[in-house]
């Protein structure tokens, strides 16, 4: 109801009771408030009148509030369990579909020996991991580099992580949409493929580390299931004997394979990261069992493959694990269910690349959703160019190849400065405080 249906009683101004009975039937509005009462002449028009343009003002500034608030991306904390699974989709797909080729290539039936005596160095990383992620507590990176080593050391160190995951985002959609054209979408046009996938992964990482971990919880484990059942079924046409000789040319191979599979493993070195989105510090156990899991499923589609095709086939395999999906065959009449490794590989890529996206935004701080889209943008169409540039298979592949050892010295390199950090950087109130609290 509005004020031209009131005037007629507005006119005979009733007293002040009467009047506020009258607006609260007629589930006035401020402004119709203010104008029923500007009609009153007496001060408790006045009265009325005043207290209507306050509260007008009030919710005027109650709506630009929430506005304002919905603009911004707002930190949500998360639980270490959540944070481990979204670590475990993104590492994961790492060791265990991108780098199993190029470990297989380097040492060829000796990859299994290449990861088993990568893990046994392991406690070599985590030792002094899990004192750096002691150190950090439950900051964000950025507020501790600031803390410890000064703004100018900060920049420095967040730009250079922001170039490697930068990288991990571009060298992933690369991959993911390099395979989908080779495999299941032959006569699907590599843009569409490239843009749709990317503008998920950027839509993801606006949304922020929260919901990309909340979406893993879901994936996580169907993947797992889907996993099991892959071996499972592909149990009876195995065959152990392949594993064996090792060591035939001697240790070269094995020390070459070593260099990919610490590729994969140093992205434990993440969780230095991810410190800032968990409730409560990790702990021991934590960072033992992700790495535990991680050693599993490097060894996995190594494994499965050798025994599958033997040692000679195996090496020549572009997608070790995608091959082994199509080998899967139940009975006469259930086979060609390696769709399910699409579920699988899309799963682990998206959130890889939202999961990259979203750190590079909140390492620079950026909290206005506006401007984490404008960036997500960037990147992503970036991604999408070198995702279109016309390389053939295999010099992506070489190309990648190439690039794992480049990224292990570059994560290490940051590791061991993060390490010093730590180790002998100045202590602030708010490194102490996260301290006493892990």
């Amino acid at each position: 109801m509005t004020f031209s249906s009131l005037s007629g009683k507005a006119s005979r101004a009733p007293i002040w009771r009467a009047d506020l009975r009258n607006c609260r039937r007629h589930r006035l509005r401020p402004p119709d408030l203010i104008l029923y009462f500007k009609s009153t002449p007496s001060w408790r028009g006045l009265f009325w009148h005043c207290l209507g343009e306050c509260a007008w003002l009030s919710v005027r500034q109650e709506i630009v509030r929430k506005e304002v608030v919905k603009m911004e991306y707002q930190l949500v904390r998360i639980g270490p369990v959540p944070c481990i699974m979204m670590m475990l989709l993104s590492i994961g797909l790492m060791n265990h579909v991108i780098i199993a080729p190029m470990i297989l290539d380097e040492a060829g039936r000796d990859s299994w020996i290449a990861i088993i005596l990568t893990a046994a160095l392991l406690p070599l990383l985590l030792l002094p991991l899990y004192a750096t992620m002691r150190s950090i507590g439950t900051q964000q990176l950025p507020v501790w580099l600031e803390e410890r080593a000064g703004r100018v050391t900060k920049n420095i160190l967040i730009v250079a992580f922001g170039l490697l995951l930068a990288a991990i985002a571009i060298s992933t959609a690369f991959d993911t949409v390099t395979w989908g054209e080779t495999t299941y979408l032959p006569n699907t046009p590599p843009f569409v493929t490239s843009i749709v996938f990317v503008a998920l992964s950027v839509s993801g990482a606006i949304l922020g580390i929260h919901v990309i971990a909340y979406v893993s919880c879901l994936l996580l484990p169907v993947v797992t299931v889907l996993g099991f059942f892959v071996s499972g079924a592909n149990t009876p046409h195995k065959d152990y004997s392949q594993l064996l000789p090792v060591m035939e040319h001697g240790w070269s191979p094995i020390v070459n394979g070593m260099v990919m599979v610490a590729g994969g493993f140093i992205e434990l070195t993440l969780f230095t990261l991810f410190q800032g989105y968990v409730d409560k510090p990790f702990r021991k156990s934590h960072l033992a069992v992700t790495s535990a899991i991680v050693v599993i499923l490097s060894l996995g589609p190594i494994i499965g493959i050798l025994t599958l095709l033997g040692p000679y086939e195996a090496t020549i395999q572009r997608y070790p694990a995608f091959v082994q999906w199509r080998q899967v065959q139940i009975g006469k009449y259930f086979e060609h269910v390696d769709f399910f490794a699409i579920f699988q590989w899309i799963s682990g890529a998206y959130i890889r690349t939202a999961c990259a996206l979203a750190l590079i935004m909140d390492l620079f701080q950026i909290r206005n959703r506006v401007k984490r889209g404008i960036l997500g943008g960037a990147i992503g169409l970036l991604t999408v160019g070198f995702t279109l540039y016309p390389f053939d298979d295999s010099s992506g592949y070489r190309l990648y190849k190439e690039y794992v050892p480049y990224m292990l010295c570059a994560f290490l390199a940051l590791f061991i400065v993060l390490l010093l950090i730590a180790a002998f950087g100045r202590k602030g109130e708010v490194a102490h405080d996260a301290n006493n609290g892990a």
